[in-house]
């Protein structure tokens, strides 16, 4: 059990490296909490609530990931290396693929609830 807690210690601190140091993350932690404020107040239906929380959940796990390679690939060398510009470009890639489908999903989602909402 303290293994456990030694574990989810070292995690918290991640979250809060993360939020710390990492725009880009900062802005997507954002957005995530704006859309869960919008969620509460349209009063999501359980499965609606199940995709958005799933798709906010990936896309900051997909960040952390981009995160900790860009700080990873920083090790190996900080001058322009085409090689290491590739992963770090890639892995840029996954993250905005993400957040354009997330943000997709989210028009699925809400659109419905928004149109309802004004009539």
């Amino acid at each position: 059990m303290i293994r456990f807690l030694k574990g989810v210690r070292f995690a918290l601190r991640g979250m809060r490296l993360l939020i710390a140091s990492e725009r880009n993350f900062q802005i997507q932690l954002v957005c995530g909490i704006a859309v869960v404020i919008l969620g509460f107040l349209l009063g999501l239906s359980k499965h609606d609530w199940v995709l958005v929380l799933i798709l906010i959940g990936l896309v900051l796990s997909a960040e952390a990931f981009n995160s900790a390679l860009e700080r990873l690939c920083n090790l190996y060398t900080e001058a322009h290396n085409e090689r290491i510009a590739w992963i770090k470009d890639v892995a840029a890639a996954a993250v905005l693929i993400l957040a354009m489908v997330s943000a997709l999903v989210g028009a699925l989602v809400f659109l419905p609830y928004l149109e309802s909402f004004w009539k």
